[in-house]
């Protein structure tokens, strides 16, 4: 093997291993979804057609092409900072033509992601995450509804919990929850 080529191979190899790094650093490792999840997904949400969604840590995109798929007048946006399951939804929605036109990927840290449009944010991260978390969602429009998987909030009363089967529970919270929270944190600390 030429020096060129495994020079190559080791850059992509270091390229994945540093973006799986700062995925699980920031909030959790790929894990891609399953259909009965995705059903409490929906459910939760009380997702309909015409809805735009976020999924903040999309992975290779089993939440935004079942939701495209299941509500097509929908606008569905997926945000991935690992690069090989990004990749992977980006050659999925490719090689499917216009079948996902409602979807778009995006490649990129979801902190930095503006969420301000969305009518339902989706995102599966461990607790460590969500004080950080809490701060995003507090960009969120009123009625936005969130929904967080496996674990609730401590100090917030979800809207409702979904849970089918022996799949994770869906933990559904409004936008102005976050902004009440955020501003009662501040209260405490002056």
């Amino acid at each position: 093997m030429s020096d060129t080529l495994t020079d190559g191979m080791l850059a992509v190899a270091i390229l994945v291993l540093a973006t799986a790094t700062y995925a699980v650093w920031h909030g959790a490792p790929w894990i891609p979804s399953r259909r009965g999840e995705r059903d409490a997904l929906f459910k939760a949400a009380g997702m309909k057609d015409g809805d735009e969604l976020h999924d903040l840590g999309s992975g290779g995109g089993a939440v935004i092409f079942d939701a495209a798929r299941r509500y097509p007048a929908s606008r569905v946006v997926g945000v991935e900072v690992f690069i090989l399951p990004y990749l992977l939804s980006r050659l999925r929605k490719l090689i499917s033509g216009r079948k996902y036109a409602n979807v778009r990927i995006r490649y990129g840290d979801f902190y930095r992601h503006d969420i301000s449009s969305a009518d339902i944010v989706f995102t599966f991260q461990i607790p460590k995450a969500y004080g950080r978390l809490a701060k995003k969602f507090a960009e969120c429009k009123n009625d936005c509804t969130v929904v967080v998987e496996a674990w609730p909030f401590n100090e917030l009363e979800p809207l409702r919990a979904v849970k089918e089967g022996r799949h994770l529970t869906m933990y559904a919270y409004r936008g102005r929850q976050f902004r009440r929270e955020a501003g009662s944190r501040r209260r405490e600390a002056e």
